[in-house]
């Protein structure tokens, strides 16, 4: 018993042993598997923890999340200092956000606000769902304050910028989600990449950018700065308008620009200017509003436009904008003023005005092609030496070519009125010379810009002091000063006019040629009349052609030439008309009729009926001092029942009273062959000679010469030296020579 009480003891002492064992071996294990304690924490740090996140609510959405690696919560000041961390922003409709990463930052928990001392990343837009989008706008900086209840981040230190193919920098930046309001401030700096090899790249700088998100707007103020090669724009504010992180449009206020090009520039300006781009940043239009204005520079010329509104279009070559056109809306003024070249001073400086202006230039941008103008408009030549002529042009529509070099070629008008001034250097004032048609064209010198030629047609006029002319066309050639009416020309003054179908008449000398159914009219000269050309009435002729010489002094008709004044007229294939000597010239078969005031009949107790003188001649000289006219060459005169014929006739006639157009034939004296012959009646008398005189006022008749004879139907013949005898009577004196008698032979019945 006791040995079994032995054997228990000794059974449970090893029992115990066992289990001892046992608890030290699994002792051991635990604490061999247990990790080491953690240090105690700082004093001042309240907790510790890994992959922290803090999130702030609106409603049931949240507005901003704060994600660390790491987290330490700070006692005083009260704290978080985060490591790793991730602030999400998210947009009120929660499907995107906006990213904020930085390796280190603090949170200050009584002002809701996160720290970033070091370099921050923000990613603006990124879905909170799907795909990512390519290159989005992406900030970085560093010391950046974040407000997390706004989620409104700040800093004052260099930021940049990039989003698309743009990139900038700036000193200070802050971002406003609940605006989409992204800000740059100070000394920003843009530049937009080219999308295409060689493309120019567009640099812009501001004094503060705002970009909003939800506008694809950026906004640059209180100043703007665009460059894009040979395009450069400088503002006041300015809004840029992005479309698919492209650059699509810049308002801008206060602003002016310039496109230069080799030998030349153009530069713009205006309260508001808008300018247009294509893909890769390439201008194609530029709108300037509100006194807007426009400079081209060249070699050649300095040209501005001035207008309310300026609409620029331009074209892309070569990955370059080139400017197209240019449009000026609105009380437009253009000037183009010639630069000197050499010692030849510049040509006429252009001045339009128009309300609607277009300039197209030619390819490349560099040079003008044509202005023109889309309302009625002005230009006015203003001369730039005493040589030039001051000229003015209104026209419904005007055109302005331009050869290369940006020299004036032509210059096309419709629904035209002209004034050009005389010379300023010119010996004597002049008048301004006045014109009007349906359509002007001007032609310029290339090489010297001055003006050759001015083409006007379409129911022309032109005035000149008291001298006016119309036709359906004039053409002036300046280099020989010659001005060109033709269709249904007319040219006429205080003196009288001149009508054809063309009209040539030469500025520097003054003559005058016309052709083609030539019609003119002088007034009558004042003072007593002279025979062929009397006072009282005006001076007709019509020719085929007519050229007026010598200061208006020398006229000469030719072709069918008919010269008449009242019932007078004389005809001849050329007639011509020296004033300075007053003299007249009719050759190739004259005949000229004149009416003479006959004595009145007291028997009839009236007016006698006029008498009608007419000759014919191969021609005739008119000396008007002297009142003769001298027939040469088959004389025939025919007076009332009296017919003279002979070689030679001379024929004087009285003066008339003033304002009377009546010519009376005072004598006449014929030679060679004379052979007169009357007729009364049935009675004829027949005289020849070889002279004879004929004296209106007795109606005597002297014949002479070797056998005058006088044959009478009636009497009979009588011959002798010298015959006088009396065509009113039957009075007959004659006188017979030394060795010849006269002789008389009567007439029986």
């Amino acid at each position: 018993m006791r040995r079994l009480r032995r054997l228990l003891l000794v059974a449970i002492g090893l029992l115990v042993a066992a289990v001892g064992l046992t608890y030290w071996a699994r002792r051991s294990l635990l604490e061999r598997q247990t990790p080491p304690a953690s240090a105690a924490l700082p004093q001042s740090v309240q907790a510790e923890t890994r992959e922290w996140i803090y999130t702030h609510h609106e409603g049931d959405r949240p507005r901003v999340e704060v994600r660390a690696g790491r987290m330490r919560q700070i006692a005083e000041p009260a704290e978080f200092e985060l490591e790793g961390v991730e602030l999400r922003i998210f947009d009120p409709g929660g499907e995107s956000y906006d990213r904020v990463k930085s390796a280190f930052a603090r949170f200050d928990t009584k002002k809701a606000e996160l720290y970033s001392d070091g370099e921050v990343e923000i990613v603006l837009g990124l879905p909170v769902s799907g795909v990512i989008p390519e290159n989005p706008v992406t900030i970085r900086s560093s010391g950046v304050r974040f407000d997390t209840t706004t989620g409104k981040a700040v800093t004052d230190r260099p930021t940049s910028f990039h989003y698309g193919r743009a990139e900038g920098r700036s000193f200070g930046a802050s971002f406003d989600p609940a605006w989409n309001d992204l800000r740059m401030l100070g000394g920003v700096e843009l530049r937009w990449h080219p999308g295409r090899p060689g493309a120019n790249l567009m640099q812009v700088a501001a004094g503060e950018l705002v970009y909003k998100q939800d506008q694809d707007r950026i906004y640059l103020s209180p100043w703007s700065r665009l460059v894009r090669g040979n395009f450069e724009l400088e503002a006041a504010d300015s809004v840029v308008t992005l479309e698919n992180n492209e650059l699509r449009r810049v308002e801008a206020a206060l602003a002016r620009g310039r496109d230069r090009y080799p030998g030349r520039s153009i530069e713009f300006s205006a309260r508001r200017l808008v300018v247009d781009f294509e893909a890769g940043a390439a201008v194609r239009k530029v709108i300037g509003q509100e006194g807007a204005r426009l400079l081209a520079i060249s070699e050649a010329d300095r040209t501005s436009v001035e207008s309310r509104e300026i609409f620029l279009e331009f074209q892309t070559v070569s990955g370059d904008s080139v400017l197209d056109s240019a449009l000026a809306l609105g009380e437009s003024v253009l000037e183009s003023r010639p630069l000197a070249r050499g010692a030849k001073p510049p040509a006429e400086t252009r001045l339009l005005r128009a309300e609607v202006i277009k300039t197209q230039m030619r390819p490349g941008g560099s040079e003008i092609s044509v202005i023109e103008t889309h309302t009625p408009g002005v230009v006015e030549f203003l001369p730039n030496s005493p040589e030039q002529r001051k000229r003015r042009i209104e026209a419904e529509r005007l055109w302005l070519h331009f050869s290369q070099g940006n020299r004036v070629e032509s210059f096309r008008a419709t629904q035209v009125a002209t004034r050009t001034e005389p010379r300023a250097g010119g010996d004597r004032p002049g008048e301004p010379t006045l014109t009007t048609s349906q359509d002007l064209l001007a032609t310029f010198d290339a090489a010297s810009g001055d003006l050759i030629g001015l083409e006007q047609w379409g129911d022309f006029r032109f005035q000149e002091g008291t001298r006016r002319a119309a036709a359906e066309k004039g053409t002036l050639d300046e280099a020989r000063r010659t001005v060109t009416l033709s269709g249904k020309a007319r040219l006429w003054d205080e003196t009288g006019s001149t009508a054809a179908e063309e009209l040539f008449l030469d500025q520097a000398s003054g003559d005058l040629t016309a052709t083609g159914r030539v019609r003119t009219t002088r007034k009558p000269d004042s003072g007593s009349g002279s025979g062929l050309l009397e006072s009282g009435e005006p001076v007709h002729a019509a020719a085929t052609s007519m050229v007026v010489t010598r200061n208006r002094t020398n006229i000469v008709y030719e072709g069918d030439a008919v010269l008449w004044q009242g019932a007078n007229r004389l005809e001849a294939p050329r007639i011509e008309i020296d004033r300075t000597q007053r003299l007249l010239f009719a050759s190739g078969g004259v005949l000229s009729r004149l009416v003479e005031k006959a004595k009145s009949n007291s028997a009839q107790n009236g007016a006698a009926a006029p008498v009608y003188l007419t000759v014919r001649a191969a021609e005739l000289v008119y000396a008007e001092q002297d009142r003769l006219a001298h027939y040469r060459g088959g004389v025939r005169l025919r007076r009332g029942s009296l017919e003279v014929s002979g070689n030679e006739l001379r024929a004087w006639f009285s003066p008339s009273e003033a304002k009377s157009s009546q010519t009376t034939l005072d004598h006449a004296v014929a030679e060679g062959s004379v052979r007169i012959v009357e007729t009364r009646g049935d009675r004829t008398r027949t005289g020849t000679g070889d002279y004879a005189e004929y004296l209106v006022a007795e109606e005597k008749i002297l014949l002479r010469g070797a056998l005058a004879r006088l044959v009478d139907s009636a009497r009979g013949t009588t011959e002798g030296q010298q015959l006088i005898y009396f065509a009113g009577n039957d009075r007959l004196l004659v006188e017979g020579g030394k060795s010849r008698p006269a002789v008389t032979r009567l007439r029986r019945d």
